[in-house]
């Protein structure tokens, strides 16, 4: 099953009939390191941990951070905890939606009677009580086809100011994947379903990146086995993982619904509590240190978090440390590079000269500048110049 599930990670799935662009939330045992909570005695992997706490997080900036959440769509009420106390989330995963499409949406409201438009009508219900609640409109995507014996199944809430479906990244022809093979015999139960998101860096903004989310209810004991296979397609994959908290072969969850993420994911975490998690969504970048011998170049290196969609200019320059100018052995830099589109990396190299006085190392601080388009976490590089 496992080459199974790298072909299906590898986006070599089936087209589902009757998936589309739509909302639900999912639920999932969780995983990041929080400051709320201590890592798990988790069997699946050292790269999982629970996210919990005690009261919502902080409102997210959407200017710097994304909002994940998860719940279970039981009834209606829930549009009050979407709209007050989970703080508008920008993406919400799933469970409990009723695998039923007789209705479609016209304008602010449910039509039925009519040809449906293949999206669960409860979780459209549930999107339109929220915006008339005054909370923001969500847009829908499930498939339907991935429902229980009990005709339930998990989906996605999606703002879609901040979020898109990511068809042509998914190429299977259709907005949500139902891959059947991660489990061809589930039992009665919810099948795992797939989508992939385009997430705005900024709202607003041009710059963006990609984000997999999973919904795995009844299912999540195979969440390792799915995070691999998308991480070993793309690398710098950022993956949300949601479902039920029982049942799940090794991961503990502290509660019915839980995010699980991976150590990309984890990486850019703000904060966690219950199941409502914030997220950087601007990539990060920083400067490394360097050392080199006299005659040989100082290269300093400056990385991103992740891969931006568009090319970033980074600017530097050098400031004196132990070593004093006009006698420093190295050349003063000042410039910039380009960080090119999909990459992480940039070196600036600074020439070091060499002389034949004893003396002892010397140090230098490099300090990067770089556009709002990324936020700066490590600024400065110190680098050491030793004597031939």
């Amino acid at each position: 099953m496992t080459a199974a599930l790298l072909a299906a990670a590898g986006l070599a799935l089936p087209a589902p009939a009757h998936a589309t662009a739509g909302h639900d939330p999912l639920t999932t045992g969780t995983t990041a390191r929080s400051p709320y909570a201590p890592p798990t005695d988790n069997a699946e992997s050292g790269k999982k941990y629970q996210v919990h706490g005690a009261t919502p997080p902080t409102l997210a900036d959407p200017q710097r951070e994304l909002a994940i959440a998860t719940l279970s769509v039981d009834n209606l009420d829930e549009a009050r905890r979407i709209t007050t106390g989970s703080n508008a989330p920008d993406l919400i995963l799933t469970r409990g939606a009723q695998a039923q499409d007789i209705c479609h949406v016209a304008g602010i409201a449910l039509t039925c009677g009519t040809i449906g438009d293949g999206k669960p009508d409860s979780l459209q219900e549930l999107a339109l009580v929220i915006s008339r609640n005054g909370g923001p409109a969500y847009d829908v995507a499930a498939d339907l086809r991935g429902a229980g014996a009990l005709g339930t199944l998990s989906g996605f809430l999606f703002r879609a100011e901040r979020l898109s479906l990511s068809t042509a990244l998914l190429n299977v022809g259709a907005d949500v994947a139902n891959p059947q093979a991660f489990q061809p015999d589930v039992g009665g139960k919810s099948a795992p379903q797939i989508a992939l998101f385009e997430v705005k860096a900024t709202a607003g903004a041009d710059e963006h990146y990609p984000l997999w989310a999973i919904s795995a209810t009844e299912q999540t004991g195979h969440a390792a086995t799915l995070i691999d296979g998308i991480e070993a397609a793309h690398p710098y994959a950022r993956v949300v993982l949601g479902g039920d908290a029982t049942g799940t072969d090794g991961l503990n969850a502290v509660s019915a619904a839980a995010l699980l993420v991976n150590d990309a994911l984890h990486g850019d975490l703000i904060e966690a509590r219950e199941t409502v998690a914030r997220f950087h969504a601007q990539a990060g970048l920083s400067v490394g240190d360097a050392s080199a011998t006299e005659g040989t170049p100082l290269v300093f290196p400056v990385t991103l978090t992740r891969p931006l969609s568009q090319a970033l200019t980074v600017c530097a320059a050098t400031v004196p440390g132990t070593t004093t100018l006009p006698n420093a052995d190295y050349e003063p830099y000042r410039g910039c590079r380009t960080v090119p589109a999909g990459a992480i990396r940039a070196d600036f190299p600074v020439q070091v000269r060499g002389d034949r006085l004893r003396e002892g190392s010397e140090q230098l601080t490099f300090e990067v500048t770089a556009l709002s388009a990324v936020r700066v976490v490590k600024s400065r590089g110190t680098g050491t110049i030793t004597d031939q």
